[in-house]
C-alpha cells in the first residue's frame, strides 16, 4: 500500500503517541499548519527535514488508513464489514492479528485492494 505523505505523517504522529498540537511542536509550525500539513493542502518543504516518516504501515494502521481514505465513521465502517466496534478498535491498534486473506477482504469491502 503505497502511502501519501499526508498519511506518512498522520501514521508517524500516531506511532509517537502526540496531538496536533504536540506534532506541531516537534515540527516547528503552529498547529493550524500542522493540521493542514495532515490534510495535504499545504507543501512540508521547509517543516520535515529530520521527521522520520514511516514507509510501511501494520495491517490495522492499513484498515486504519482506509477507513480514513473513505471517512467512514467506526460505527459505519463496522456495520459494512458485520463486525463489532471493539473488534474494529482492536484491529487497528493491532491487538487483533489480521491474516492476509481477511486484510484483503476488509480492504475490498472498502474499495481498495490491498496494492492501492
Amino acid at each position: 500500500m503505497e502511502l501519501t505523505l499526508p498519511e506518512r505523517l498522520w501514521l508517524w504522529r500516531r506511532r509517537q503517541g502526540l496531538s496536533q498540537r504536540k506534532a506541531a511542536l516537534v515540527v516547528g509550525c503552529g498547529v493550524s499548519t500542522y493540521q493542514r500539513l495532515e490534510r495535504g493542502e499545504t507543501r512540508p518543504d521547509k517543516w520535515l527535514g529530520d521527521i522520520p516518516l514511516p514507509d510501511a504501515p501494520s495491517p490495522g494502521e492499513i484498515v486504519r488508513l482506509l477507513r480514513r481514505r473513505t471517512g467512514w465513521s467506526l460505527y459505519t465502517t463496522c456495520s459494512k464489514l458485520d463486525i463489532r466496534e471493539g473488534i474494529l478498535y482492536a484491529i487497528e491498534k493491532d491487538e487483533e492479528v489480521l491474516s492476509q486473506e481477511d486484510l484483503r477482504a476488509i480492504a475490498y469491502t472498502m474499495g481498495f485492494t490491498i496494492d492501492q
